[in-house]
């Protein structure tokens, strides 16, 4: 089949854009996928609700994650006044 040289032109881009195409699609597919990293969430406070509480934290943390308290709340007690964790 003879082309005119603009179809010939026209083809060989065309060509060129899809092995480009290709090539991308195959580095985008060989990219290395970062997993999730599991969060540390510290309960820093005692009171039932709020910023550093223990019912903040379990509200926040996601399967995987771990919960730690801080030293200054070690052997208090947190009481629970607004329900079931």
């Amino acid at each position: 089949m003879n082309l005119t040289p603009f179809r010939h032109k026209a083809a060989r881009w065309l060509s060129r854009a899809l092995l480009l195409a290709l090539l991308l699609g195959a580095l985008v597919a060989l990219a290395p996928i970062t997993p999730a990293r599991a969060a540390s969430l510290v309960v820093t406070t005692t009171n039932d609700s709020g910023p550093g509480s223990l019912r903040q934290a379990l509200t926040d943390a996601s399967s995987g994650d771990t919960i730690t308290f801080d030293p200054s709340v070690s052997g208090q007690t947190i009481g629970l006044t607004t329900g079931q964790l």
